[in-house]
């Protein structure tokens, strides 16, 4: 006991030592060294990867792409319409209680292939072209059977928030088919199932605002859990898309799906509570007082900023100084306005670009891994796929045309070069999902980059 008691004391001699050490060599630190020193967090332009080669891309070499996506989705398309199954399973499966989570799963499997294929359906390859119409309407129809019935699967799970996210994703793209058809009816369908899809967003919200997939320390209705960064990215991201859809008033009165300010507001505060000062986010609100930690680094969060990026682009505004003094008179300030330091500008879109082209090695390591995390700085495959989804997604906010190119030139790149043999692509062994989400997600991401592809 007595060696003990002298060990701690040494230990705090110690840090006492070294603190004050550390303090009079600060003192030391010239102006220039101290304000390096202090800055080196912050994301400057000049200390960002930048690829020096454009990559020469053709259209012709995407089309055949392309055209194979197409083809293995086309064929891996279920009788009912959907896409995934829970089927290959390996000795590491995903936690995921039967049978509603697996439904989740197919849910938001085939929002995303129907999403993909909708991008496609007026510019795909002649030869695949026309077999993209019906493949949507089947998958369509399955959702309109199913989306009012699947439900989180267990209390200690909320794997169904992925379901609502990518459902919300795809129904607007088909209620834009069915405005340009004319068909009113459907239309009023894909209405009331948006609302019902973002009242369960509602309902599952984590009490520290935004979304996760597992409850485990609270069961209760209301998650108590912590909130994903990149899972309450892509609810923002897909609600966003929702609420600038454009209803017809014969549809609904009001013009727009009614999105409430405070789930909104709630979600931006947790994803801004996640995010670090270089504009890299920790994995969930339980790493931020843990920021250094391997997945929180800005490698670990590769896969994650872009979705991250995009989805406070969408739901913040900068602060005006009207704003900043109303907010000191004690008025109201709307709750998405962020203080300067926060805003995702145009400067970070690019940055942020950049170093997923120039860093995609960090992610590639990882892909196709079969279990999760157990890559350098905890990057799980599942990350690579989803990651270039929302780089397309920043591509196309973008106000320079010449960044466009250029970082649509790279993304299609990299996307071409990592295409399977079948035509498929994939990151991660999930059962029978791994395959179809991939391959939407490359080819909404192609999809995106298409038009600034000479």
């Amino acid at each position: 006991m007595k060696f003990n008691n002298i060990a701690v004391l040494a230990v705090i001699i110690a840090c006492l030592f070294g603190s004050s050490l550390y303090a009079r060599e600060k003192q030391k630190l010239t102006k220039e060294q101290l304000q390096k020193l202090e800055v080196s967090w912050k994301p400057f332009s000049d200390e960002t990867p930048r690829l020096k080669e454009t990559p020469s891309v053709n259209k012709k070499d995407v089309d055949a792409c392309v055209e194979k996506a197409i083809n293995f989705l086309l064929s891996t398309q279920r009788p009912s319409g959907c896409w995934g199954a829970p089927t290959k399973t390996k000795k590491v499966n995903i936690y995921s209680p039967m049978p509603d989570s697996h439904v989740s799963y197919i849910v938001g499997t085939t929002g995303l292939a129907i999403s993909s294929l909708c991008e496609w359906e007026d510019k795909a390859p002649k030869s695949v072209r026309d077999k993209i119409t019906p493949a949507i309407e089947k998958g369509q129809a399955w959702l309109i059977k199913t989306l009012p019935e699947f439900r989180r699967s267990s209390y200690e799970t909320t794997l169904n928030n992925w379901g609502h996210i990518y459902a919300l994703f795809a129904l607007p793209r088909l209620y834009e088919r069915a405005e340009k058809a004319g068909n009113k009816q459907l239309q009023k369908q894909l209405v009331l199932l948006m609302q019902e899809q973002v009242a369960k967003l509602v309902r599952y919200e984590n009490i520290h605002g935004g979304w996760s997939y597992y409850d485990y320390e609270s069961p209760s209705t209301r998650p108590g859990f912590v909130s994903m960064s990149f899972n309450t990215a892509a609810g923002l991201v897909s609600l966003y898309e929702v609420s600038a859809l454009k209803i017809d008033k014969d549809i609904l009165p009001e013009g727009k799906i009614a999105i409430p300010e405070s789930l909104i507001s709630r979600a931006v505060a947790s994803l801004t509570l996640q995010q670090k000062p270089d504009f890299s986010y920790t994995y969930s609100t339980a790493h931020t007082n843990r920021p250094m930690y391997g997945i929180n680094r800005a490698s670990g969060s590769l896969g994650r900023t872009q979705a991250c990026n995009a989805a406070l682009l969408y739901w913040t505004t900068l602060r005006t100084d009207e704003q900043i003094q109303d907010a000191k008179d004690g008025k109201k300030v709307p709750a998405t306005a962020l203080p300067y330091a926060r805003f995702v500008s145009q400067q970070v879109l690019l940055d942020s670009l950049d170093r997923f082209v120039a860093r995609i090695g960090w992610l590639d390591g990882a892909r196709k891994h079969s279990v999760p995390h157990d890559h350098f700085n905890k990057i799980a495959g599942y990350f690579y796929y989803f990651g270039h989804l929302y780089a397309s997604q920043e591509l196309l906010e973008l106000e320079s045309k010449a960044d466009q190119k250029r970082i649509a030139a790279h993304l299609t790149s990299i996307l071409m070069s990592v295409q399977d043999q079948d035509g498929s692509y994939w990151d991660f062994v999930m059962y029978d999902y791994g395959q179809p989400w991939g391959t939407s997600m490359a080819l909404i991401s192609l999809a995106r980059c298409y038009e600034f592809i000479k």
